[in-house]
């Protein structure tokens, strides 16, 4: 018998309470206080005698992990309305915020059991045995805020928030985020031209600041248990197994949030008797004090040979668009549309000072690295170039040229989004059709999993024989085999960086409204019928599995760590759905 038992309970508990008092006429006080908090227990036993013959699995094993979650959080907030003239509304709050954030846990393995045992404790070799105190990340924040409206066409907001962490260091207390933001329906002043096409105009602009703060102890020097032996010599080994200390994270008490500063412009209008909405925006995000991993020498003594700092700053740009529109409006049958776009511009402006003082260039030597002028995570490879000189069909060692040097290939995750919304309406309203079509571009994926088992020639026919292409040939024997005609020739795996560039059909749905018989005799008020099928069909020329193939769920961010190794395609799903209303 060849068997493992893994269990999971999870235990969740959410609770709050709210309360509102108006003691004016003008002034409204709200507070609201909740908790959510969460208990897991993983467990896995794999008994005596009952697992795979493999080493000493068949002598049982058991892993059994405990751990909770807490998020404690409180609002109050106060705000009054005034009206000084009538065509001129005001709105002042001030509120304050507190969250606490807490998380422990304790793990403990075993193996090898004796026949009948079931927990740790009854193991003859202990694998594991930890636990964390609490570890909590506190916030709280101050804020106040003005909104102010004039005869209902120009609209003004100001506001300011005070944060203070947990997180922080200790030598940086607090931080302040302004807010200003306005917007004008333009439209509806006696001066604007009349355009026939047109049917409103509104006009906004916007900036403000927001922060992350550093992970719960980042900030802080820690040091990890362990055990010594004092007493031996080198002649007489043997000594006294003694408790101790050693060096884990040096910490920063410099440490300070993670700040971006953000302006934004737009408009919003309506054309073609309000046929069309059109939503236009455009962003300049800059992203200072970045939270960036500084690799430090191993000679620190500490097993982590990286410290946070706030060394980095980071340019986003880009253009957002939303166009939704009716095309056909009938009684029978209606047809709208909803078309989002949007293109994102990344670049690296500043990666802190090295030792000497000078700015660093670079952070990072994987195919991913963090360089000045770049986008984060910008992709880096060795190109190369081949040529068939013999004209035999087959690319040969010698025929293809690596360059020694790594040349930026371009960003790792999407920089161009599309998504295409169509909706249907048939039989006089009664079925809904729904399509919904995505596009990400501009970016490279790495196809690790055929680059993978292309390392054997056994395992990649594709790549390895006359029948493949070219372009195919060369990518496998520049990651296998050096060029034996230049000395110190490299390999490289650049040809398996690939244009990610996909559309695909990710979802079409429709409902059914029920028959006003058939919801009578459920005797219910009404009733729908929804199918759905989601992931249809992808159109890429990626020659990986699935553009979205990787362990986290379809965010093609990660493949960038290339991890789609062997992983399948995002599964389709259909499902059937009756909602009925009493």
């Amino acid at each position: 018998m060849f068997q493992v038992f893994r269990n999971l309970d999870v235990d969740r508990f959410i609770n709050s309470a709210s309360a509102q008092w108006r003691p004016l006429s003008w002034l409204q006080n709200d507070g609201t206080i909740g908790m959510d908090y969460a208990q897991r227990d993983r467990f896995s036993l794999v008994r005596f005698g009952e697992g795979p013959p493999s080493g000493t699995t068949r002598l049982g094993s058991v892993t059994d992990t405990r751990t909770s979650d807490r998020n404690l959080s409180a609002k109050i907030v106060s705000t009054g309305t005034w009206q000084p003239r009538a065509t001129l509304n005001l709105k002042s709050t001030l509120g304050v915020d507190y969250v606490n954030q807490q998380t422990e846990f304790a793990t403990a393995a075993g193996q090898q059991l004796p026949p009948g045992a079931q927990n740790a404790g009854q193991a003859a070799l202990f694998a594991n045995v930890s636990s964390r105190q609490p570890q909590a990340d506190k916030t709280l924040g101050y804020y106040v805020q003005e909104q102010l409206a004039v005869r209902d066409r120009l609209f003004l907001t100001l506001a300011a928030r005070s944060d203070q962490n947990s997180a922080f260091g200790t030598q940086f207390q607090r931080v302040f985020y302004p807010k200003a933001s306005v917007a004008y329906s333009i439209s509806d002043e006696s001066f604007f031209p009349s355009i026939p096409f047109m049917n409103s105009l509104r006009l906004r602009a916007a900036f403000g600041a927001s922060g992350v703060q550093p992970g719960s102890t980042t900030a802080l020097q820690t040091y990890a248990a362990s055990t010594v032996s004092i007493g031996g010599t080198p002649i007489a080994v043997g000594g006294t197994d003694t408790p101790g200390l050693r060096a884990d994270a040096l910490g920063n008490p410099n440490l300070r949030p993670e700040r971006s500063t953000e302006r934004e412009f737009g408009f919003e209008t309506k054309l073609f008797g309000s046929r069309v909405n059109l939503d236009f925006t455009y962003y300049n995000n800059l992203t200072k004090d970045a939270l960036i991993n500084k690799p430090i020498a191993g000679s620190s003594g500490a097993s982590s040979l990286t410290v946070t700092e706030n060394a980095g700053s980071v340019r986003n740009t880009g253009l957002e668009a939303t166009i939704t529109t009716t095309i056909l409006d009938t009684r029978n049958f209606g047809w709208d549309m909803t078309i989002g776009a949007s293109h994102n511009t990344n670049k690296l402006e500043s990666l802190g000072l090295d030792a000497s003082g000078k700015p660093n260039p670079t952070i990072g030597t994987g195919a991913t690295r963090d360089s000045l002028g770049l986008p984060v995570r910008g992709v880096f490879a060795r190109t190369y170039t081949f040529s068939d000189a013999n004209k035999n069909g087959i690319i040969e060692a010698t025929e293809v040229v690596v360059d020694p040097n790594f040349s930026f290939l371009g960003y790792a995750v999407p920089r161009d989004l599309v998504s295409v919304q169509s909706g249907f309406d048939l039989f006089q309203r009664k079925l809904r059709i729904n399509v919904l079509l995505d596009y990400k571009g501009g970016f490279s994926l790495f196809n690790s999993t055929t680059q993978f088992y292309c390392q054997q020639s056994f395992l990649c026919y594709d790549e390895t024989h006359k029948e493949a292409s070219l372009e195919d040939q060369a990518r496998n024997v520049a990651q296998r085999y050096a060029n034996p005609n230049i000395p110190g020739s490299p390999t490289t795996q650049y040809g398996y960086w690939e244009n990610g560039q996909f559309w695909r059909l990710r979802e079409v749905g429709a409902t059914l409204t029920v028959p006003k018989a058939v919801s009578n005799l459920m005797r219910s008020r009404d009733a729908s019928l929804t199918f759905t099928a989601r992931n249809l069909h992808v159109w890429t020329a990626y020659k990986g599995t699935d553009p979205e193939s990787n362990y986290n769920s379809g965010n093609t961010a990660a493949q960038s760590v290339q991890n789609d190794f062997s992983t399948t395609s995002p599964p389709s799903y259909f499902t059937l759905r009756m909602n009925v209303h009493y």
